[in-house]
């Protein structure tokens, strides 16, 4: 039997993790390896399997599906604190800077509580990378809204999404990552509830503070449509059930999955 590789947490570089959404979890970098490592989140007295959500999410499209947005690659791996982790390479090379859009209104003087709806907060997103970056992301955004209603991420603020920033000055758009609030997997709230009782096709997703697919409907009004049903019919349904964190998220996958496709069913 191989043997599998344990994590030396001692030998990497501890991360500042204060600005954390809410509980407590340990983040690393490896400087050798240029890699990220995060220990499983901590909230409410337990570890949560977020690792698994992180670990999905960059499975759950089939190659090729996402619209050329990168969802970064993560894997799960053993730390000598006896527990699991999701490690991810680090996207920017020496020339990039990645800049949350957070940053990227304090940089431009956008002030995000003017926008007051979900329309006007992708309006304000989309108007701001386009105008003060030069880079067009809305199929950025619609790869985020399908990946984040798939996985039920309920923290896609405006500090973990954004652009690149490169040495000369231009912008580019950034792989998508940070996906573990998601998929129930944060709140005790949704402990022993079913998926009924959760009703999570309600849940309101950030950054927008809409329902996910009343999300993709502001898209789609906008003309990206045909888009958002050609990365919907990439939406992998051979996911084994292991892969999932509990019953209800395996459900909700299936679930929204489908109706996603029926929703957005291609016309050839």
């Amino acid at each position: 039997m191989e043997k599998k590789e344990i994590i030396r947490l001692r030998t990497l570089r501890r991360l500042d993790i204060t600005g954390s959404s809410k509980g407590e979890q340990e983040k690393y970098y490896d400087d050798k390896n240029r890699a990220y490592i995060k220990l499983p989140f901590y909230h409410e007295g337990k570890y949560w399997k977020d690792y698994m959500v992180e670990y999905l999410s960059s499975r759950i499209f089939a190659e090729d599906y996402t619209l050329g947005i990168k969802i970064v690659e993560q894997e799960i791996v053993m730390t000598d604190k006896d527990l699991p982790a999701v490690r991810s390479a680090d996207f920017c090379t020496g020339d990039e800077i990645w800049l949350s859009m957070a940053r990227i209104f304090e940089r431009f003087g956008v002030y995000a509580e003017d926008a007051r709806s979900g329309e006007e907060r992708l309006w304000q997103i989309m108007n701001t990378a386009q105008e003060e970056c030069g880079t067009d992301i809305s199929l950025y955004l619609a790869v985020m809204f399908v990946a984040d209603l798939l996985l039920l991420n309920e923290d896609r603020h405006y500090n973990n999404f954004g652009l690149l920033y490169n040495d000369d000055g231009t912008f580019d758009r950034a792989p998508l990552f940070d996906f573990g609030l998601g998929l129930f997997e944060h709140e005790r709230f949704y402990e022993n509830k079913s998926l009924e009782e959760i009703d999570p096709e309600n849940i309101m997703l950030r950054p927008l503070g809409v329902p996910g697919l009343k999300a993709l409907e502001y898209l789609s009004a906008l003309g990206y449509r045909e888009d958002i049903a050609y990365l919907i019919s990439g939406i992998r349904c051979d996911l084994e059930k292991g892969l999932f964190p509990n019953d209800n998220a395996y459900k909700w996958y299936q679930y929204i999955s489908d109706k996603l496709r029926r929703t957005y069913e291609r016309k050839i």
